[in-house]
């Protein structure tokens, strides 16, 4: 399991799809819905938070954030324009 303490920003696609998984798999393991991954080094970030799946879910919506502007950018840089993905609730 890999959960990296670097901005998302610096990761490159491949990254932040890898980056994603991983934190769903946290997410997962915090949720108690796995076996294995219980006392990973890891989740010792999320897990002695006072609210691990708050902590586990802010995570990702950073990451999702990222992922968001990336593909933004990317279309933009594409299509010569700037095109803004509309807000999730």
């Amino acid at each position: 399991m890999r959960l990296w303490s670097l901005h998302p920003q610096y990761l490159d696609p491949q990254g932040l799809v890898a980056l994603w998984r991983e934190a769903l798999l946290a997410q997962a393991v915090l949720r108690g819905q796995t076996r294995g991954y219980k006392h990973h080094p890891q989740l010792e970030r999320f897990a002695s938070h006072n609210s691990p799946r708050l902590a586990i879910n802010s995570y990702l919506g950073a990451i999702f954030e990222e992922g968001s502007d990336a593909v933004t950018h990317s279309t933009a840089a594409r299509s010569g324009r700037f095109v803004r993905c509309p807000a999730y609730p």
